[in-house]
């Protein structure tokens, strides 16, 4: 459930004799360790994407950069955090595009971002060899789909489905006992990633976050199950509810059911309330769930 959002989306295919190399695809590292991935979308010469490495935890980043096609070569940094475990930071890249005529690669290294991770990595370069291993993204993300817009009238197609224009389903939330469930979640650790002031509906959309991998959530509104051992795919789920001065204190909280391949499961939940919308990236396994507290304010 990494990282990936079902909305409109376009693919431009920059085929033209003026801008002959067209980097959007899924890139991957050669090396089995550590793992880097980088997933790309190619405008012009700006590129929007998403980074993913394994090495002592994780770490997927909101990606952006240009290519220059008189030198071939590509720069761009992380922008911000979808999600990591802990030491990791945001890193900057220089990396050269080769073609080989039966497949290419970005050949370069990954730098440290900021003064902080400079030192804690001694100014030392990482050094990186990606393969393209799709020529189309295998997900896009919340931040490629604000870069990016309708080409002719066709949606963007990805390796593992098509995106089209996405209408949330809108639940009829029934509360569901399920004591097992409910003793598990009180045995993990719940962290609180947002507090959120409101006096009016709140509508909360669930998305899959990224690459869909086969996880499964629970999410509790208070004690309660609302959305029960969820697989999200691609498909938008919508919940409402209302934040009142005799209910002033209500959360929502997500446990994971399984890790998937690529742990930990993450979501995107997006909030409106009070006519504010907040974007918020979820994460839980086995030791922790992922909490939103709502609490009542005039």
């Amino acid at each position: 459930m990494k990282q990936h959002l079902f909305f409109t989306a376009c693919f431009l295919f920059l085929q033209s004799t003026t801008f002959s190399q067209d980097l959007t695809g899924t890139w991957e590292s050669t090396n089995t360790s550590p793992y880097e991935k980088m997933v790309l979308f190619h405008v012009g010469d700006s590129l929007f994407g998403y980074t993913h490495d394994i090495q002592m935890g994780f770490c997927k980043t909101n990606f952006q950069g240009t290519f220059n096609k008189g030198s071939q070569q590509l720069k761009g940094k992380g922008i911000s955090f979808i999600s990591k475990s802990f030491g990791h930071g945001l890193s900057r890249y220089v990396l050269n595009y080769r073609d080989y005529g039966s497949y290419q690669e970005l050949i370069g290294n990954a730098y440290a971002k900021g003064a902080v991770g400079t030192m804690l990595s001694f100014g030392l370069p990482i050094p990186l060899r990606l393969k393209r291993t799709n020529s189309l993204p295998d997900s896009v993300t919340t931040f490629m789909n604000k870069h990016l817009q309708w080409h002719e009238g066709q949606p963007i197609k990805t390796n593992n489905q098509q995106i089209v224009q996405d209408t949330p389903t809108i639940l009829q939330v029934t509360a569901k006992n399920d004591d097992t469930l409910k003793t598990e979640l009180r045995k993990r650790k719940d962290v609180l990633v947002q507090t959120i002031e409101t006096s009016d509906t709140v509508k909360l959309t669930l998305y899959d976050n990224g690459q869909i991998d086969g996880d499964t959530v629970t999410l509790f509104h208070n004690d309660s199950i609302i959305l029960y051992k969820h697989g999200l795919t691609a498909s938008a789920k919508m919940i409402s509810f209302v934040v009142t001065e005799s209910n002033s204190l209500q959360t929502i909280t997500m446990m994971a059911n399984n890790l998937g391949t690529i742990p930990p499961n993450t979501a995107l939940l997006v909030i409106e309330t009070n006519g504010k919308k907040y974007e918020i990236s979820l994460s839980s396994d086995f030791s922790s769930n992922a909490m939103v507290k709502f609490i009542y304010k005039q």
